[in-house]
Formats: structure tokens, sequence, C-alpha cells
């Protein structure tokens, strides 16, 4: 970790579990543990905490996530040790040490916005509102990065499982791995989350997984604005629906819902491969090379069927600080699910951007 900007990208992995029992229950948490976090004990400071804010000790992590049958989550995050002050021998004094670092450096306010952001232009200089909206359509395609200051941590994650009817749980867990702690350089760290996934699909019929590449927090930001009409449109909660919440360069998805797809084909630019439980459906494309248009492919031509989607308003005032003018994002949106959203407030028109799933 460094007090400069930083390019903001990361590497994400998300498991969803989905009507789990007690055995793949217990499973998941001894693999989860003892083949992840463990395993990178020798080499970063790990902060875990309940979801009271209690920290936990990682060697007693797993018989705390056993104990809370109805409900459990933990967060962490990591802090590499390569590179680190020989002083700084636990994560609360890196972080303090960091935090320090970055009060020193925030004595000036700095300009919140990328300075690569698109032209903002207003409504006034379109002569009609389509010319306006397909502006921002343009706008929502952009795939540059952005430059933040970077975080304590370099490794983050989140693991969390309810228990439904029945004794069956429901749950996810997330880790993400920002750019600059391994050089942009992601093949070891992929294949490690790739195996991971393999292991926990071996045993675990009903799991969906996906890696990604995360260029900003906005990202995250459009997965959960959309989240919002779920529970509305079906009746559930996402974490006990097995479908994709978004599309990513590797996607694990299990053959309980699978229909119809291809288990070989021709096709250069993705990889098809069937396992026990699940089929992998990924991009040939390097990861750092992705970009919009082949997550808005891989949707198109296989994954549509399984992406949970639901109506949400993506931006409710579009001006010259409009996030979708911002901020450059991948998220597999066709230009023909954006439509323009006016209200009327003060006398004045607001102009929004609503997205409205086209059903195949």
């Amino acid at each position: 970790m460094n007090n400069l900007l930083t390019d903001a990208q990361s590497v994400e992995l998300r498991i969803k579990f989905c009507s789990i029992n007690e055995e793949e229950r217990r499973y998941i948490v001894h693999t989860l543990v003892n083949d992840l976090l463990v395993h990178f004990e020798n080499f970063v400071l790990i902060k875990i905490e309940d979801d009271n804010g209690k920290k936990i000790n990682l060697n007693k992590t797993e018989q705390y996530l056993l104990k809370r049958k109805k409900e459990c989550s933990i967060v962490g995050g990591m802090i590499v040790k390569k590179g680190l002050d020989s002083s700084l021998i636990s994560y609360a004094k890196a972080e303090k040490y960091f935090d320090n670092m970055l009060d020193l450096n925030d004595e000036e306010e700095t300009d919140d916005y990328p300075s690569n952001r698109a032209g903002l232009l207003p409504r006034s200089r379109f002569v009609d509102d389509e010319s306006f909206l397909e502006y921002n359509r343009k706008c929502f395609e952009k795939d540059f990065s952005i430059k933040t200051k970077a975080a304590c941590n370099d490794l983050s994650f989140l693991f969390m499982l309810s228990e439904g009817k029945q004794g069956i749980y429901n749950g996810e867990f997330v880790t993400s791995c920002m750019g600059y702690t391994v050089d942009y350089r992601y093949s070891k760290m992929l294949e490690f989350w790739k195996s991971l996934v393999f292991r926990i699909g071996y045993n675990v019929k009903n799991i969906l997984a996906t890696i990604s590449l995360v260029k900003s927090d906005l990202q995250e930001l459009y997965v959960d604005m959309i989240r919002d009409g779920i529970v509305e449109k079906y009746n559930m909660e996402p974490s006990e629906i097995c479908l994709l919440d978004n599309i990513g360069w590797f996607n694990y998805v299990p053959k309980t819902i699978i229909k119809g797809m291809k288990k070989t084909n021709d096709d250069s630019n993705v990889i098809i491969q069937e396992k026990k439980n699940g089929i992998i459906i990924s991009l040939t494309k390097e990861i750092n090379n992705l970009n919009t248009v082949d997550l808005c492919y891989l949707r198109k031509n296989y994954l549509d069927q399984y992406l949970l989607k639901a109506r949400d308003v993506l931006d409710e005032d579009i001006d010259e600080y409009s996030v979708l003018k911002n901020e450059g994002e991948m998220y597999p949106i066709y230009e023909e699910e954006l439509f323009l959203k006016k209200t009327y407030e003060y006398g004045e028109i607001l102009y929004g951007i609503e997205f409205i799933p086209r059903e195949e």
C-alpha cells in the first residue's frame, strides 16, 4: 500500500451458496477458513471481525462460524507483509501507520472526480431528449480506470450464511485483491481462486461463482441498485436465488439451473468446461484487457438466462457530477435497456437514467 494516487482496479471472487444443507455448510466453512484464510497467513497481516465489529482470532474463526447456525457473518482485511517496515508486526499497528500517512497527505482538498471524465454536456446542448439519452448511453460504455488513494487493505473478504426453512442455508463469500498488490499480474491469484471454486463445487451442488475485473466502486453500486427491486420481483432475497448478480470474466453455473447450455463450442472467445456439479463459462481474453463489450457478448450469447435482473433507476439527476459521466464502468447493460427518466422538482426538469432489462 502507498499513500499516493493509484489505479483503483481490482479483481473479485464472489461465491453464492443456495439451499445448502448442514453437511455442505460445515464443508464450506472449513474450506474457506483453512484453504483460503490460513493459506494467506504467512504472507499477510490479517484482521477478522464478526457482525458486531468484535475481533476474532484466525484460529478460532471456524469454531465461531460453526456455532452460529441461525445467522453469521465475518468481514476482514489483509495487508501484505512484503515491503512493510519490520516494526509493523500486527494488523492494528500497520493500520494505524497507514492512517497517519494518509492524514499527512490530506492537508489539501483533492478533486473527487477523475481528470479523464467524458465531456459533460447539459440537456440544453441537444435538439431532443433522444439525442441526450444516446449521449448518456455512450458515457455508460466508458472503460477507463479510475485513480484513487490506495486503501489500507490490499485484500479484503466477507462471508455470511443464514439458515432458511427446513435447515437449509443461503449465503455468500466475496473476496477482492487490489491490482497494485500483485503488480496487476493476476494469473496466480486467479488460478488459486478457480481451484477453490472447483473444490467447493465438487462437494457442494448448488453454488454459483464469478471472478470479475473491478475498475471502481461504482460497479458494486450498480449491482446494489439493481438488487433494490429483486425482493419485489421475485419475492425472495438475492442470496436465496441461485442466479448471477453480475457477469464476470469467469462464471461457474450449477447444473441445478442449467438449461440447454452447450458443453462444447467453436467460439474462440469463450471457454466452456463441464465439472461434476456445474459448468464453467469464461472468456479467453486476459482479464486485464476486459471491457464492457466482452461482458455484453457473454451475456447475449451464454449467460442472460442466469442473470438476476430488476428494473431500477441508475441515476436520478444527470448533471455535471453524474456518476454515469464521471466513472467509466464495466456492467453488461445493453444500450436499449437504458431509458430517460424525467421528473419535475421546484419548477425544473431533472433528467435521470432508468434501467429496464429486456426479457429474452
